[in-house]
């Protein structure tokens, strides 16, 4: 048995590059099934929309809650088994949104997806990125991050297609598979790869103390952490207004999978392409020209243009959805140490989700009393202070960099 061990990771710690691709696709597919329709589904089940955004909200805040402590776990007692333990509570969370018929089931399928997520928050990025550095190849890491991103894109793609194309049967199904293939997932990277550890200076109670104080000290992690937020904010708008708009146009609950498709395809090739150029023209500019996009996309769904606008909406923010997000966690590595990297990832996260956790249900209501397209431009209102956000970030960066080069 642990010869066989230490062939298969001896295999994987060979291929990290293709273990991640691997793992980010699957992972995309199981998300794929449940997202496509989560918001049809919640409503069928007689949720209104702020009641929707009150399960988001719970998922929002165990995640948030529970993000940086399972962060000093992942760097404590092991990245890989964070990660596991995440992927399959996540199934698990899936499998009872799938039997839920009232809301205090749903607020307890949320929990567990929200304590899934925040296992998984930043461990298995954490240990790629030493791993990476281990072998002296830490160029390439934003590489493996674009690349994960746009394959989980595919996984997204060929997740709605196949909802579009073959699926018939009750919505609930689409959760027992999705389950399945989370908890499948989690069973493939145990038993693939060897944990890794972070190297922090004190125990579990002191490492808070190490990270935060890292953290408040760095103007640029806290600038990143408000560009964060403002992606997350114009993506919840996007959950909630996509899907009821499809229906409005005419679209069948089954044909939804098609435009997810489209949406993935969308973030693949934002992935794919900003992950790449960002070396180019620099992680500012190319974060910035993600919100762009997003805000493009935004106002081409509030001019009421029908499927053809909505289409064209929904592919100009995934491009910058799709490519902010590897683009955004590749460079904020560069100011936080090894040692504390999975903790330091994990605060980001916290703040990211914790900054929406209010949005989700005020979103909700908002939409109840002022439509679907007023929150397009609450989306728009969102990109811009973003974008502004990140010249701050540049102008900080500059002044950093003259004293250099004065010298």
């Amino acid at each position: 048995m642990n010869n066989s061990s230490t062939g298969i990771h001896g295999y994987w710690m060979q291929h990290i590059h293709s273990f991640y691709v691997i793992v980010r696709f699957v992972f995309a597919l199981a998300d794929a099934l449940t997202t496509a329709i989560v918001t049809v589904y919640l409503l069928g089940k007689g949720l209104s929309f702020t009641e929707i955004g009150a399960v988001w909200s719970v998922l929002l805040f165990f995640s948030t809650v529970l993000d940086f402590p399972t962060g000093n776990f992942a760097d404590i007692y092991g990245r890989k088994l964070a990660f596991v333990i995440g992927v399959i509570s996540i199934g698990l969370g899936n499998f009872i949104y799938g039997i839920g018929r009232i809301l205090w089931v749903f607020f307890i399928a949320a929990f567990f997806v929200g304590f899934g997520g925040a296992q998984i928050s930043g461990s298995l990025t954490s240990w790629i990125v030493d791993e990476q550095i281990k072998a002296d190849k830490q160029d390439v890491v934003s590489k493996i991050f674009g690349d994960g991103a746009a394959v989980a894109s595919v996984g997204g793609i060929i997740g709605g297609i196949f909802i579009g194309i073959f699926f018939t049967g009750p919505l609930e199904l689409l959760y027992f598979l999705s389950a399945t293939l989370f908890i499948l997932t989690g069973v493939f990277v145990f038993v693939s790869i060897p944990d890794n550890y972070g190297q922090p200076t004190g125990r579990w109670i002191s490492l808070p103390k190490e990270v935060i104080s890292h953290y408040i000290h760095s103007a640029s992690l806290i600038i990143l952490s408000v560009t964060l937020v403002l992606m997350f904010a114009c993506f919840t708008v996007y959950l909630f207004v996509w899907q009821p708009l499809a229906l409005q146009l005419g679209i069948q609950k089954g044909d939804l999978g098609y435009f997810y498709a489209i949406f993935m395809a969308g973030s693949a090739a934002g992935a794919f392409g900003m992950g790449r150029i960002s070396k180019k023209t620099g992680e500012i500019v190319t974060l910035a020209s993600c919100f762009l996009f997003s805000i493009t996309g935004f106002l081409t769904i509030s001019l009421n243009l029908g499927i053809i606008g909505l289409t064209f909406g929904l592919i100009q923010f995934s491009l910058g959805y799709g490519g902010f997000i590897p683009v955004l966690y590749a460079y904020m590595n560069v100011f936080i140490p090894s040692s504390i990297r999975a903790s330091t990832s994990s605060l980001i996260g916290t703040i990211g989700t914790g900054g929406i956790i209010i949005l989700q249900v005020t979103m909700g209501a908002f939409i109840e009393f002022r439509g679907l397209m007023a929150a397009s431009m609450c989306a728009i209102a969102f990109g811009f202070m973003a974008i502004l956000a990140l010249f701050l970030l540049s102008r900080r960066t500059q002044d950093q960099k003259r004293p250099e080069d004065a010298s």
